[in-house]
């Protein structure tokens, strides 16, 4: 797989290619062997190789946005002794 993709703000835009270098389809599947039960399963998809596609999703947030650049820290001691 391929992808190229961009940000703009919260929006990411992209596009890309499924199996570039494949000219032919995409199979797979699998084999379960056993002394008692043989069972094979296997899919073959024709029109898979060199597939384009487009995405587009966007980010959100939710709760309270945490501003901590505008928060000052004021560590002031103002102890003079030692209290008994």
């Amino acid at each position: 797989m391929l992808q190229c993709s961009y940000k703009i703000k919260h929006f990411n835009v992209g596009a890309g290619m499924l199996y570039p270098f494949k000219s032919k389809g995409w199979s797979g599947g699998t084999k379960l062997l056993s002394n008692e039960v043989r069972k094979e399963t296997w899919s073959f998809i024709k029109d898979n190789g060199n597939m384009f596609l487009l995405t587009l999703s966007w980010d959100f947030s939710v709760g309270k946005k945490h501003h901590a650049g505008t928060k000052v820290t004021n560590n002031v001691d103002r102890e003079t002794g030692i209290v008994m």
